[in-house]
């Protein structure tokens, strides 16, 4: 399931001494991530990343 991302709004600006925008976080629901897997890949800077739910209903992250 892809999805587009928003743009992001609020007070994000331009700063730093490297003129790197600045970004708000995202909020998103896990339910609109997962759907009806229980496990999503996440790929980060080559590493690839899951994200699930265990039978406890908490989110684990590995890579």
């Amino acid at each position: 399931m892809k999805k587009e991302n928003p743009p992001l709004t609020g007070q994000g600006s331009n700063s730093g001494s490297d003129g790197a925008a600045t970004q708000e976080k995202r909020e998103f629901r896990s339910q609109d991530i997962f759907g009806d897997a229980n496990a999503v890949t996440i790929t980060h800077d080559g590493a690839t990343y899951i994200l699930r739910i265990t039978k406890q209903n908490k989110l684990i992250l590995t890579k």
